[in-house]
């Protein structure tokens, strides 16, 4: 099975990309949590009969922690399964 040290410029070139987007999709969704969180948490400060606002929060950072993972399990399993460094047949 080829691998990045083994594989084509061309299937090199598909993993440094693949490895780009995973690493900014995954950045906008830390940036997207903690602009969540710091949002909820000032309505939660500015409203102290908001409580829904600490579950807002709560439920972002736990979605993001999912998808993150998500993301990285269907890049690492891409990568194992040498799908980016196919040879053309």
């Amino acid at each position: 099975m080829p691998n990045a040290q083994t594989a084509t410029p061309r299937a090199n070139g598909e993993i440094h990309l693949a490895v780009w987007s995973a690493t900014i999709a995954i950045s906008v969704e830390i940036f997207t949590c903690l602009f969540g969180f710091v949002w909820s948490l000032g309505r939660m400060i500015f409203d102290l009969s908001d409580a829904v606002a600490m579950i807002e929060a709560s439920g972002t950072a736990l979605l993001t922690l999912v998808l993150a993972v998500l993301m990285a399990r269907m890049f690492y399993r891409h990568e194992r399964e040498g799908a980016g460094a196919q040879q053309p047949t």
